[in-house]
């Protein structure tokens, strides 16, 4: 029983030590490390917050304007800062709110398990003296665990004294935190007024890129026109170029033929002059015609003429032919006779010269020879008449 009674008196103390360690760390080191938290995150809120300078107008942000590319950017920080500010401060509170309680929560534990350590030791005292009672020899270790005890509780309510006084200081520092936390707040609130400002900026500036957007799409609905028209009047210029190459050919074709035809003219000129030169001489020629087709004309008048008085003595002619022909047949046989007359008469010549003599005629006395010379001349004279 003597055993049993020191372990639990040794085994209280130390849950008692242990318990009082470790709600102290725990006390210290949730306490110091929220503050720690707090604080820091305090600080950089009242950094990144604007100054009360600020806030008051003393360095007034610059308007939005339309050319600012910065306006959205800002507004989305501040909101974004607004809501960081918020949940900060809800976290602080709910962590401060944590420390509270579970200091008290820590600081009740600790106390109840005191308390259970001191009633336990207590009845363990208890029964040591009723121990004691039955067994003098351990009234001596009795009254040392008592005193043992006695001094474990004191420490213990020391540790309490001390951990209240930390609490305290913890809560004062806390109080100063929920002091800058309210600071914070209405820098918050004039965060957010000034939000609200830029909000109503924004939606100025919102209303104007609607504008600025729908007159972009009436601008792009605009432009999209313009290229179709670009485009036809393109294709018109295209059509317009392809027919000016078209009559540009065409020029050419025809100044080529231009040439040709102005080196043919050119000859032309040389044999129209040539034929100008021929026209006038046969001019000249048919003028000479003229009068020569005048002079044969005339002629002609005068072969019509005779040819009429030919044809009009034609008959005469024929008559006359007629009468000349039996006139000649009439020589012919004439002559015929007067041939045949002088051969004979020859004959007698030709005799009578062989005879050498001379006949008296016998009509009249007169010569041969001479009558007959007078007929050849009578009958020459005759056919040279005839013919």
């Amino acid at each position: 029983n003597d055993r049993v009674a020191a372990g639990d008196a040794s085994w209280w103390r130390q849950a008692v030590v242990r318990v009082r360690d470790s709600a102290a760390n725990l006390a210290r080191s949730n306490a110091s490390n929220a503050a720690d938290r707090l604080r820091d995150e305090c600080q950089r809120i009242l950094d990144s917050t604007p100054t009360n300078n600020q806030l008051n107008g003393h360095s007034s942000p610059q308007p939005l304007s339309p050319q600012s590319p910065q306006s959205d950017v800002d507004v989305d920080r501040l909101r974004t800062e607004c809501a960081n500010i918020k949940s900060l401060y809800a976290q602080t509170r709910d962590q401060l709110q944590e420390i509270l309680r579970s200091g008290n929560a820590e600081s009740r534990e600790a106390v109840e398990k005191a308390r259970q350590a001191e009633a336990a030791s207590q009845a363990a005292v208890r029964d040591l003296q009723r121990q004691l009672e039955n067994a003098p020899q351990y009234r001596e270790l009795a009254e040392s665990r008592a005193k043992e005890i006695s001094r474990l509780e004191e420490r213990l309510r020391k540790a309490e004294i001390d951990h209240r006084v930390e609490l305290s200081g913890h809560s004062a520092e806390i109080a100063k935190l929920t002091e800058q936390l309210a600071m914070s707040s209405e820098s918050l609130q004039r965060a957010n007024s000034m939000a609200g400002d830029r909000k109503t900026q924004h939606e100025g500036l919102l209303a104007e890129y609607q504008q600025l957007v729908e007159q972009h799409r009436k601008l792009d609905k605009s432009l999209k026109q313009a290229v179709g028209e670009v485009g036809e009047w393109r294709a018109k210029a295209d059509e317009r170029e392809h027919r000016t190459s078209e009559l540009a050919r065409r020029a050419d074709e025809y100044k080529l033929l231009y040439r040709q035809n102005s080196s043919e003219l050119n000859t032309c000129k040389k044999t129209l002059e040539a034929f100008t030169s021929d026209l006038d001489s046969l001019r000249e020629a048919h003028a000479n015609d003229q009068r020569e087709v005048e002079r044969l004309g005339g002629e002609l008048e005068q072969a019509l003429r005779m040819r009429q008085a030919v044809e009009m003595s034609k008959d005469e002619y024929k008559a006359g032919l007629a009468k000349a022909l039996a006139e000649n047949e009439a020589h012919r046989s004439l002559v015929s006779h007067l041939q045949a007359e002088r051969s004979a008469l020859r004959v007698q010549v030709k005799a009578q010269t062989t005879t050498r003599g001379t006949r008296p005629d016998i009509r009249g006395g007169r010569d041969i020879g001479s009558s007959t010379t007078t007929i050849s001349l009578i009958l020459c004279s005759t056919q040279f008449t005839f013919f």
